[in-house]
């Protein structure tokens, strides 16, 4: 019976499969017509995306990325980044715009995933760094002038944020932008089993997510591991007051703009300028 239900599944799947490049070339090609620069090249394990009417969705979320990251160097009125760090870079859903939007720039791609580290190297061009556990113990170039972080904090425990701030700080010049982003209160409204617009779902945190979203909202933060796993990543929340308040904490960081989720509709974004 289960071999029967195996073999009725890949006909199936055989049978998406046209339809399934068709939708995949067409994201591509629209990709291309709002970016010609841009890369469109997915690495077969990236699991950002799962193909199909999917990948438009993909290439809109690094897009989104980089209007913010654009904002933000427009609102620190920064000059057009030559060194950039990407950390986590994943297989390049944001790098592939970073080296679309600035083709000259020297771009280090950064992440503890050594397959996808060597995708963007070998795809876009970036000088590759394997990151480490924790990571403040990584070696990096210290001569950014623009580090993006994209959903990283948001699955660090509150200890782990100072040092990780304190590392992209370290890791950019004098002038430059450090740019992250947070899981702030549609998260937090998430959690709770609230929907907000197009937005539903507890992040897999099952029966914790109400416990979360209640800490979250009595102290500014919340950290829980996924399912029964206890290692050192999760999910994390985060008000933007506690934000601003822990930033606040360290020196050489500049605030320079917020944008409540301004990433794709989502994660809040953080742009700070270091002293």
């Amino acid at each position: 019976m289960l071999t029967h239900a195996k073999d009725l599944r890949r006909r199936a799947m055989r049978k998406l499969r046209p339809r399934r490049r068709l939708i995949d070339a067409s994201a591509r090609v629209r990709a291309k017509l709002r970016n010609p620069r841009i890369i469109t090249r997915v690495a077969p394990g990236e699991d950002m995306t799962t193909g199909g009417e999917n990948l438009r969705n993909y290439f809109e979320v690094g897009e989104s990325a980089l209007t913010q990251i654009k904002a933000g160097i427009q609102a620190a009125g920064a000059p057009e980044p030559e060194r950039i760090l990407d950390l986590p870079c994943g297989y390049g859903r944001v790098l592939r715009h970073l080296r679309a939007a600035w083709p000259e720039a020297a771009i280090t791609a950064m992440d503890i995933d050594a397959d996808a580290v060597e995708f963007c190297a070998s795809t876009f061009s970036a000088r590759p760094v394997l990151s480490q556990q924790p990571l403040w113990e990584a070696e990096a170039n210290d001569r950014h002038d623009l580090l993006w972080c994209g959903s990283l904090l948001t699955h660090f425990d509150e200890p782990d944020w100072a040092p990780t701030l304190s590392y992209f700080r370290d890791r950019v010049v004098p002038g430059g932008l450090v740019i992250f982003t947070t899981h702030g209160d549609l998260s937090i409204e998430l959690l709770a089993g609230e929907e907000i617009g197009p937005w539903a779902g507890d992040y897999g945190m099952g029966d914790k997510a109400a416990e979360m979203a209640d800490v979250a909202r009595r102290t500014g933060f919340a950290f829980g591991h996924y399912g029964d796993t206890d290692g050192p990543f999760g999910l994390s929340v985060s008000t933007p007051e506690w934000v601003w308040n822990t930033v606040a904490t360290l020196s050489g960081l500049a605030f320079v703009s917020f944008s409540r989720e301004g990433w794709f509709g989502h994660q809040d974004v953080w742009t700070y300028q270091v002293s």
